[in-house]
């Protein structure tokens, strides 16, 4: 049986991520730009498996830091549903 929940990405998450690998192709090259994106994705697949992985966050939902990217991303999880949905992914000099 598979216990993993499905990774869902929100409008604000999908543009960030969009955002950040386009900054670093235009700024450090494909090769760059497409590592950091493999990363993001990897970490998308540990969430799915396990999705209290990331801390607590502002009584908001929970954060996972990616520090090799220096970014995070924000994310609730819905238990019913099977659902890890990720409302945004951001750098981590950025304070909500």
């Amino acid at each position: 049986m598979n216990m993993n929940y499905s990774v869902v990405w929100e409008d604000d998450g999908v543009s960030d991520r969009l955002q950040h690998i386009e900054h670093l192709f235009e700024n450090a090259g494909e090769a760059v730009a497409v590592k950091a994106n493999n990363k993001v994705s990897s970490a998308t697949d540990l969430l799915s498996s396990s999705p209290y992985m990331g801390v607590e966050w502002s009584g908001k939902g929970r954060r996972l830091n990616i520090p090799a990217l220096k970014i995070s991303l924000f994310y609730s999880v819905d238990d019913e549903m099977k659902e890890v949905r990720i409302s945004r992914m951001l750098h981590n000099s950025i304070r909500l």
